[in-house]
């Protein structure tokens, strides 16, 4: 839970812009990394749990 609240409020700064985030002495390419990897794992834990998602277009 203290995870999600950290996280959260990195991505509330990274709203700002870039150069705020770098003027707070935050790295944004790792964050951008971290934020870009758990959106990525969650996808595909619920692709893998749920199966195929059929193309509907």
């Amino acid at each position: 839970m203290i995870g999600n609240i950290i996280g959260a409020y990195y991505f509330s700064v990274m709203g700002l812009g870039k150069n705020f985030v770098i003027q707070l002495g935050d790295t944004y390419g790792k964050i951008i990394f971290i934020g870009v990897f758990f959106i990525s794992f969650g996808a595909t834990v619920v692709l893998l749990t749920v199966g195929t998602i059929p193309f509907l277009g």
